[in-house]
């Protein structure tokens, strides 16, 4: 007992010291949850910028024409969405409060196709 009173004493100090995002940054996990295609770069030559591991960032849009769009971006640039087949679960694990993440699995550039697969990726305690 003695122990865990002086390693909550030590978490609380710490908290008052560095913040909370310190104290619990080495507890949180990256979670693999799937590999997918993003919809809507089949024409898209600014796919150039991207490479593989790049981070991208999921954010959740509501448009009236879809209820689950995630759209998918690289700072302010959108490079497109999650495809409507993929979309539901991503969406609502956003919804629930989740921090979903991605990375650049792979990027295709022919001259009269494109297309970026990404890996996405829940971080979790």
């Amino acid at each position: 007992m003695g122990n865990e009173l002086i390693a909550a004493q030590q978490a609380v100090r710490k908290i008052e010291k560095f913040g909370l995002g310190d104290v619990i940054k080495p507890f949180i996990r990256e979670i693999f949850l799937d590999d997918v295609f993003v919809h809507g770069v089949l024409f898209d030559r600014r796919l150039g910028k991207l490479k593989a591991g790049d981070e991208l960032l999921l954010v959740r849009k509501k448009p009236p024409y879809d209820e689950y769009t995630v759209a998918v971006y690289k700072g302010k640039e959108r490079f497109g969405e999650l495809a409507e087949k993929d979309e539901r679960i991503f969406a609502r694990l956003l919804d629930a409060g989740k921090k979903l993440t991605a990375k650049v699995k792979r990027v295709v550039l022919l001259p009269d196709y494109s297309a970026l697969e990404i890996s996405i990726i829940m971080k979790d305690l």
